[in-house]
């Protein structure tokens, strides 16, 4: 079995993981944060618009935005889906 990846920051520590919502998929998602103008460099656009992330073992996932006090963004996994 190959290891799975380590992710690390800009400051080369490494991130915390968490499990893929994938009942059957045993790999784990890094749980990255952003800056704002990284986050515009990618596409988006507004607090409340919605990212699909596809990670490394093939799933995607929707996520939103959520400022942090250090000025750095997180991306929150939506999780369900809204009635």
């Amino acid at each position: 079995m190959t290891p799975p990846p380590i992710w690390v920051d800009e400051h080369g520590q490494r991130v915390p993981t968490r499990p893929c919502f994938v009942p059957t998929c045993d790999r784990e998602w890094p749980v990255r944060r952003y800056r704002f103008e990284h986050l515009v460099l990618t596409g988006w656009a507004k607090p409340s618009q919605v990212m699909k992330i596809v990670n490394w073992c093939g799933h995607s996932q929707d996520f939103v935005a959520w400022p942090e006090a250090d000025g750095y963004w997180m991306l929150v996994p939506i999780i369900g889906e809204a009635a």
